[in-house]
């Protein structure tokens, strides 16, 4: 992978002492494609004064076999290199720039050259999730606190310094190091936050969004609120999310409008039953159910001229009512069936709000009503007893109780709801049902 290495200029650097300074020593040891410079204006006039810069390059590529890293520069107006307030919004735009430059890159941070103020800052930028970075700790040559004379000091000698660098003997040590907890916070954070994924637990990540790269953050954003149903929102933010291998939404040509609303409420739903929230899940499944079945009924009856709403009318509440005395009017092959599926429940033929056991009778009548979801709303007739009780008694309900109440398995209870929903909705692409697990894939993958 490409690394890049981001680094302050110190008083230990480039040489000190007759031995690299940190930032040498990591050009050494790692040889980045590029190094980012932040020179303080001490640093800048000690560099004006004796080119150490520049003469540092030249002697890497003529020791070096021809090593030239690429060199950018941050120079900061800053008077007081030990004031951290002053030091932390430079230093993290410079860390922001140079990871909107460098995504595919690892981002080497030197965490030992500058004052303790900045290495303050740059361990901090080591550990954040945010930035794909790798603290690099450069463990003194004299194994102490160094008493040998800094590069700032009058008489320092750049030249000299190279010429009798120690390091540059055969068998020199590799002082670099990598400090675990830098390593083991960053993992943390990246369990963390990949467990709360497979949990679904989306508002819990959101409020983890500023630990992660801004893309991520997000797409974080994004799930929260498409979970929470806020589809305006969710789109504004979707829009916002750049360079995905797959799209957040998915639809074949054609009308959407209810059908968006179906598939992020069932996505919802299967989100609930991915971690086992199975009794949220049956509760929502009446509306769902319901929804479908008009969505259906409609097709059906418009290859008789007909749609649902042709029978219906407004009730006090402003929910919808079935008018069957309209069927018997404009319809009456169909209101003959319904009325038979009356007697046969035992109930009265009259004005009903809409239920799914009214829309199960008028679904009998059409015999090329789509198997996968006959075969879900019989399914849910079966769940309805028990969906009733979890709706008026503190009953929680599992997957084995869903199974047997309806005689199919969970997962393939799901699947038959998707198939029902392409089988109502043509604008359905089916890709749409795995956007979530995608998504989490994605983060996880990325961090």
């Amino acid at each position: 992978m490409k690394q890049v290495l981001f680094t302050c200029i110190g008083t230990t650097d480039p040489v000190r002492g007759e031995h690299d300074g940190p930032m040498l020593h990591i050009l050494r040891h790692y040889r980045p494609e590029s190094v980012y410079l932040f020179q303080t204006p001490e640093m800048r006039q000690l560099d004006a004064k004796d080119k150490r810069i520049k003469k540092t390059r030249e002697w890497m590529r003529e020791h070096w076999d021809g090593y030239q890293p690429a060199v950018h520069y941050f120079k900061p107006d800053i008077q007081n290199a030990h004031d951290i307030d002053a030091l932390d919004k430079p230093l993290c735009d410079a860390m922001s720039q140079i990871s909107r430059d460098n995504p595919d890159a690892e981002i080497l941070i030197n965490v030992t050259s500058g004052t303790p103020q900045m290495q303050m800052i740059l361990s901090q930028m080591a550990m954040d999730m945010r930035y794909h970075a790798k603290g690099v700790q450069v463990v003194n040559f004299e194994k102490k606190s160094g008493t040998s004379e800094r590069a700032n000091q009058k008489d320092y000698d750049i030249e000299l310094e190279l010429e009798c660098n120690e390091d540059e003997l055969p068998g020199a040590e590799n002082r670099c190091v990598e400090p675990e907890m830098y390593a083991i916070r960053r993992e943390f954070t990246r369990r963390q936050i990949a467990s709360l994924l497979d949990e679904r637990n989306f508002a819990a990540v959101e409020e983890l969004k500023d630990s992660m790269p801004k893309n991520l953050g997000t797409l974080v954003q994004h799930l929260a609120a498409r979970d929470r149903l806020h589809g305006d929102e969710a789109k504004s933010l979707a829009g916002k999310v750049q360079e995905l291998p797959f799209k957040l939404y998915a639809y074949k040509t054609g009308s959407r409008t209810e059908y968006s609303q179906v598939s992020e409420y069932y996505l919802m739903m299967k989100n609930r039953a991915a971690v086992g929230n199975w009794t949220e899940f049956l509760l929502r499944m009446e509306p769902l159910t319901l929804t479908l079945q008009l969505a259906l009924l409609d097709r059906l009856m418009q290859k008789h001229g007909f749609k649902m709403a042709d029978f219906l009318s407004t009730g006090n509440n402003g929910q919808p009512v079935f008018e069957p005395f309209t069927l018997q009017a404009r319809w009456p092959e169909l209101y003959q069936h319904y009325e038979r599926c009356m007697r046969a429940r035992d109930w009265d033929v009259k004005r009903a709000d809409l239920s799914t056991y009214l829309c199960d009778d008028l679904l009998a009548f059409f015999p090329k009503e789509p198997e996968a979801a006959k075969q879900l709303f019989a399914h849910y007739n079966l769940l309805k007893d028990l969906r009733n009780r979890l709706a008026h008694t503190l009953l929680t309900v599992t997957a084995a109780d869903i199974q047997d109440a309806c005689q199919v398995e969970p997962a393939k209870l799901l699947e038959k709801i998707e198939a029902t929903i392409a089988a109502c909705y043509p604008v359905c692409d089916p890709v749409i049902f795995s956007v979530y697990d995608r998504c989490i894939e994605y983060i996880k993958g990325s961090l």
